[in-house]
């Protein structure tokens, strides 16, 4: 039944935030024991992979090759001054390490306050021109 995979895929994605607003509105009727609710739950994880393969795909290659020879839409979400790269609090995006290396980071004051550190970032992704490090 087609309610009952696309329940299963919308579950999957909201990890079980629609599961519980159908539970609330109407004791949520779907059959979660369904063959139908099971591929949709796999087409979300399918999904879920390829669109991260995708991201990382363009965060990798920005890396390498600079933030400005980058795929436009990486560009658009963590060039400075961009949404996810701006702020005081939370700053996602590229940055520059000593002797020419890229960094894909996180900083901002509430990463100051877990770490205990002011001015602090925390590197999730290195570069150099050759690749990945």
């Amino acid at each position: 039944m087609l309610s009952n995979y696309v329940a299963g895929f919308g579950d999957r994605w909201t990890f079980g935030g629609t599961a519980a607003i159908r539970d609330a509105w109407y004791g949520d009727p779907v059959d979660k024991e369904s063959g139908a609710y099971f591929a949709g739950e796999g087409t979300a994880d399918i999904s879920a992979l390829a669109i991260g393969e995708l991201f990382f795909a363009g965060i990798k290659q920005a890396g390498v090759v600079g933030l400005r020879n980058a795929q436009p839409w990486v560009r658009q979400m963590f060039a400075p001054k961009t949404w996810w790269n701006s702020g005081q609090f939370w700053r996602v995006g590229f940055g520059l390490r000593p002797g020419g290396l890229s960094t894909f980071r996180v900083a901002g004051e509430i990463l100051d306050v877990v770490k205990g550190v002011p001015r602090s970032h925390w590197d999730i992704f290195r570069f150099t021109r050759q690749g990945m490090w």
